[in-house]
């Protein structure tokens, strides 16, 4: 849910987390109601171009990158969650408590 900028109540605005220091310099023209955590992920994952800072179901802080795995997304029998794929921020995927590389994502 949004709010157009300006009228009669002045809400104190502030950038998406995560935005570049200069957004707050840059007058919005709606400011974000409802939904502020699903635009803030959805920005870092999309536009933003960085690691991700996360916490894990048992609330462990983590970096990871996020990345759609294209066939899995396409196919209407699985459900769209299991289509994002999470990877640490080295970007190697290890299996075997670390021993094995399964996948090097470069740059």
């Amino acid at each position: 849910m949004s709010l157009d900028a300006g009228g009669p109540v002045n809400l104190k605005p502030r950038p998406v987390e995560g935005a570049p220091a200069e957004a707050k310099q840059t007058a919005p023209q709606s400011l974000l109601l409802d939904g502020q955590q699903r635009i803030t992920s959805l920005y870092q994952v999309t536009l933003r171009g960085s690691v991700v800072e996360t916490v894990t179901p048992k609330n462990k802080k983590v970096k990871r990158w996020f990345y759609i795995n294209i066939r899995k997304a396409l196919d209407p029998n699985l459900g769209r969650e299991e289509a994002i794929v999470g990877i640490p921020e080295d970007r190697i995927v290890r299996a075997d408590f670390g021993r094995e590389t399964i996948l090097e994502r470069r740059h």
